[in-house]
């Protein structure tokens, strides 16, 4: 009997190579080549599957490995190991405002970028002031790009994004834009599409929003998953003090929650037999 999903990833790694030096000239004039790179693994062995509809949560503390995961999620990588599913469109929203042009104007810049999000112009026409609207920009719209401060040009980003509603979207820390206010109104149109029927991947240091958004949740640490399940779990281990991380794990997989899957500790992941084979 075939699993229904709208994305699933099934043993997911991708491995990199860091540069470590050029050599002698010697070594380069007689074509032998020293030991000048170091490969790791930016994310290992990831595997979910996320039925229409739902949404998964990423969390981890800077260079877990999150927005390694949602780059291979849009295709914009190939893993190096493992598979990446989907059963509809997939659309990436990793960096707001891409591609805005400073000399224009914040109503050009939409017709821009709305035309790299795959919009005809006939959607961007017909979208346009309710892009505005959303932005809360008023008379700074028809103002260069350059005018703008960092939070209105991603208040204008996210804004471009409201007009596109794929089955499936990569989103990355797209919700920590403007004041409380619109970060609400930003998750309120997030809550809307998720009813709609979108299918969602979010990765965000905001725990609240994971709360809020987020069905399932996947917490990474150096490219290793440590714990998936559903959310509400998993935020309460993964808030919990560090001392008691270790007890609260051991009582989750014993619970035998089959949406569980428990890798490795924090504490102990980097110094780990199997951490240090893929070194």
């Amino acid at each position: 009997m075939s699993e229904s999903f709208a994305l699933r990833a099934t043993g997911v790694s991708k491995r990199y190579r860091n540069r470590l030096g050029t050599g002698s000239i010697k070594q380069i004039l007689t074509l032998r080549r020293p030991d000048l790179e170091e490969a790791y693994w930016a994310v290992h062995d990831v595997s979910f599957t996320l039925p229409a509809g739902e949404s998964l949560g990423l969390i981890g503390h800077n260079g877990a490995g999150k927005s390694t995961l949602l780059k291979l999620l849009a295709g914009i990588h190939r893993p190096t190991l493992g598979r990446i599913e989907s059963t509809g469109r997939v659309a990436s929203l990793l960096a707001l405002g891409a591609g805005f042009q400073h000399e224009l104007s914040g109503r050009d810049n939409i017709s821009l970028n709305g035309g790299l999000l795959g919009l005809s112009k006939a959607q961007i026409a017909e979208h346009t002031e309710a892009i505005i609207e959303f932005s809360g920009l008023g008379d700074h719209i028809e103002r260069p790009m350059r005018t703008y401060s960092a939070g209105m040009r991603m208040r204008l980003g996210f804004s471009v994004t409201t007009a596109v509603v794929p089955e499936v979207l990569i989103l990355d820390e797209v919700i920590g834009v403007g004041d409380a206010q619109f970060q609400d109104k930003c998750a309120r149109h997030l809550d809307g599409i998720l009813t709609g029927g979108t299918t969602m991947v979010i990765a965000s240091h905001s725990n609240a929003t994971i709360r809020r958004l987020c069905h399932q949740t996947l917490w990474l640490d150096q490219g290793e998953p440590i714990l998936h399940g559903p959310t509400a779990a998993v935020m309460d281990i993964y808030e919990a003090p560090a001392d008691e991380q270790e007890e609260l794990i051991a009582r989750f997989r014993a619970g035998g929650d089959q949406a569980a899957q428990v890798v490795s500790l924090p504490e102990s992941r980097s110094d780990s037999p199997r951490a240090r084979s893929h070194q």
